[in-house]
């Protein structure tokens, strides 16, 4: 299994050895996307786009020593189909690109920057 980690010259290799990164197209910028706890997530950004590479483990990724099923981003993905079926979900979900099975990698459109509600869980704070 291919272990992904945030060198460009890996990614690129990677990303276009799945058709995911065009014979054109160039990673410009390689970033953390926020303050993940489960999965290695990457922000690629190209010259025309961005999107998000997500592998799962066989371990939490901020906790390498917590065990997690290696194949959860599978389950991630099948969501993202699901929700691709019903429009007013499909709107405000990102798309799936791709999907390497065999090294529990997807790939999705990115939405941009948002805020991932860690503050709710501060005292007294509301949604």
């Amino acid at each position: 299994m291919i272990k992904l980690n945030n060198n460009i010259v890996d990614l690129t290799t990677y990303l276009k050895s799945k058709g995911w990164l065009g014979d054109n197209e160039s990673i410009v910028t390689v970033e953390k996307p926020g303050e993940g706890n489960m999965n290695f997530t990457l922000r690629i950004t190209t010259e025309t786009r961005s999107f998000i590479v997500k592998q799962s483990r066989e371990y939490v990724e901020k906790y390498p020593q917590v065990a997690a099923p290696a194949e959860r981003v599978l389950t991630e993905a099948k969501f993202y189909e699901v929700t691709e079926t019903v429009p007013s979900l499909k709107a405000m979900m990102p798309t799936l690109v791709g999907l390497d099975k065999e090294n529990n990698v997807m790939v999705m459109n990115d939405l941009g920057n948002g805020s991932d509600f860690t503050y709710l869980y501060q005292l007294g704070k509301k949604f």
